[in-house]
């Protein structure tokens, strides 16, 4: 939702969007042992997924074969996946889950935050003054984080 979001943002502001992937699989495989038995299936049978998908998605963007995704299984992939999540990681540290949006501070150093969570993606304006929101929070020194429980559930609808 959040990789929507931003999207809708470059849109109508000027900004450079970048995008890293980011494992749950690499963020609780220390923690393996407390989180729920469906939640580590889904874990090993799923986290890589969204990896697949991106590259799927990089072959199409460079005008390569889609058929080059048939070595992606017989490939030692993982450690650039790793690496993109440690980078995305070590900004915003490591009491936080996925997604991570960096974004100019109020020195000019780059500012990493958890969120914003948001379903369903907003579009247009609407996007661009969450985007400006999210701007004005990282202006301030010392701000760290903003939340509340969530009532809904991921909508991918286009409103």
């Amino acid at each position: 939702m959040t990789s929507r979001w931003v999207l809708e943002v470059e849109k109508v502001r000027d900004i450079q969007v970048r995008r890293h992937v980011m494992s749950l699989a690499v963020l609780n495989e220390d923690k393996l042992d407390d989180l729920p038995e469906e939640y580590r299936e889904m874990l090993a049978a799923k986290a890589w997924g969204p990896a697949k998908e991106e590259a799927a998605a990089a072959l199409k963007d460079a005008g390569l074969p889609e058929s080059l995704m048939g070595h992606w299984d017989d490939t030692p992939y993982e450690p650039q996946p790793r690496a993109s999540h440690k980078e995305g990681i070590d900004k915003v540290g490591q009491e936080v889950g996925t997604p991570v949006v960096a974004v100019p501070g109020a020195d000019g150093e780059q500012l990493a935050f958890f969120g914003p969570v948001v379903t369903p993606p907003p579009q247009g304006e609407e996007a661009a003054r969450l985007g400006d929101g999210t701007l004005a929070a990282a202006s301030v020194p010392g701000f760290y984080e903003i939340k509340r429980t969530r009532t809904k559930g991921p909508d991918f609808s286009n409103r």
